[in-house]
């Protein structure tokens, strides 16, 4: 039973402390980076400006209980109650009933013993029939949903390219400073026996000193390696906030392939690009707010009319109407709101155009960079592992005296210095596939 404890506490704590990788890293940014909460946030305050637009097609209920008594045959009382019912645009359907009495009752409010029962339709005439401003609301709130929404692809993606250039950068800087930790370990082994055989006689003093200065080099090369890749370790886990702090990321390994990785990216879709799709929903929105502007040109009348019955039978009892027309005098206001949703869809519509030759720009710069940079990653690859054999080769022949110090470490400074880049060539590559990635509006599973 205890065994049985053990092995399951031990599973448990392998599993909880799995180093996680670069997807890991960019699945966990794209949910918990600062800056797609905070897309998130304006989305659901767009959705939350949506539901109160949407208020002005409530039905309402409305009661009204008012009166005075001042004694006998001073007093009076007056009851109403009226149901509202929006249907569309500025179009509202009434239902009321009225009931009042007594000596002080406003002659206008003169109504027969048992009340009066009336229904009703307000309809303004003209473009306003439609093109309310209750209505407006509703479809401007619609489009600045579809805004955000656009918004938070567009941040998605961009926080997933600057995850993934963060944790490239950070695992560039692990891996070389892991090459100059594993290089001064060997030098710090090669000295020791040097210095064992210096005094013995068997190697000369230069030697003993050459390999000590290789030695001190590599040191401040591994300090400024882990100056680096402390920095880079910092920006990975600030990018996440707390949710970066304490998790055990698991560094790329650069000897995989990676030039092949191109293959995983699909044809890019530029039409349905995250920018193009924001361009586009701003541009809506704009013709949305200028088609509002210009029914709303000249001021129409308010049509409110209002059937009468007799509360305690259908006997009609007439009807009463209502009309409001506000004339402003140079109609500025409207001219000028007009105006701007003009210029404002203009300025929406230069935007796309914008993006439209940008993203000729760049499928063009993306069709003549990517092969380039993958032939240059082939390449680098081809250069390390020449620089590794060689470096061997020379540590054979010092081995079999037919070197010498000073070769064996200049075989190793330019195999060391070979990887590194090589390494770089592949963050770069992985840098310029991220690019065009967040362009697009690819997600890929990175390897």
């Amino acid at each position: 039973m205890r065994r049985f404890v053990f092995c399951v506490v031990y599973l448990w704590t392998t599993l909880s402390i799995t180093a996680q990788g670069l997807n890991d890293y960019i699945s966990l940014a794209v949910e918990k980076a600062w800056a797609v909460q905070q897309a998130n946030l304006r989305v659901y305050q767009a959705e939350a400006k949506l539901l109160g637009a949407r208020a002005a097609f409530d039905p309402q209920l409305s009661v009204l209980d008012r009166g005075k008594d001042a004694g006998v045959g001073t007093g009076y009382r007056y009851q109403e109650a009226d149901v509202r019912l929006p249907l569309m645009g500025g179009v509202a359907l009434n239902a009321t009933g009225q009931w009042g009495g007594g000596p002080w009752l406003n002659p206008e409010s003169k109504l027969p013993l048992s009340g009066l029962a009336g229904l009703g339709l307000s309809v303004p005439v003209g473009p306003q029939l439609w093109y309310s401003e209750s209505q407006q609301k509703v479809n401007g709130a619609k489009r600045e949903v579809s805004v955000a929404q656009a918004e938070l692809r567009v941040i998605e993606q961009e926080v997933a390219k600057e995850a993934l250039q963060r944790f490239v950068a950070w695992s560039v800087a692990y891996r070389e400073r892991e090459v100059y930790t594993a290089s001064l370990a060997r030098l710090e082994a090669q000295l020791a026996q040097i210095r064992a055989s210096y005094t013995l006689g068997a190697s000369a003093r230069k030697d003993t000193l050459e390999l000590f200065a290789y030695k001190v080099m590599r040191q401040s090369q591994y300090f400024e390696a882990l100056q680096s890749e402390q920095a880079a370790f910092q920006a990975l886990q600030s990018f996440l906030g707390p949710e970066g702090v304490g998790r055990p990321w698991q560094a790329l390994a650069f000897e995989d392939p990676f030039y092949q990785f191109v293959g995983l990216l699909g044809d890019p879709a530029l039409e349905q690009a995250p920018k193009r799709l924001l361009w586009e929903a701003k541009q809506n929105q704009a013709s949305t707010q200028l088609r509002f502007e210009q029914m709303q040109r000249w001021n129409a009348p308010n049509v409110s009319v209002i059937g009468w019955q007799y509360a305690d039978s259908f006997n009609p009892y007439g009807s009463s109407w209502k009309v409001a027309w506000d004339i402003p005098g140079f109609n500025r206001k409207n001219r000028s709101e007009r105006q701007l949703a003009s210029l404002y869809l203009q300025e929406m519509s230069l935007g796309q155009e914008f993006f439209d030759q940008e993203a000729v720009n760049r499928e063009v710069q993306w069709s003549q960079q990517w092969p380039t940079s993958m032939k240059n990653v082939q390449t680098m690859y081809t250069q390390a592992a020449t620089y590794r054999e060689l470096w061997e080769l020379e540590e054979l022949s010092f081995a079999l005296g037919y070197s010498s110090i000073f070769m064996k470490n200049q075989r190793e400074v330019a195999y060391l210095d070979a990887l590194i880049k090589r390494n770089q060539a592949v963050a770069t590559h992985l840098k310029i596939l991220a690019e065009w990635a967040a362009f697009t509006g690819q997600r890929v599973q990175w390897p």
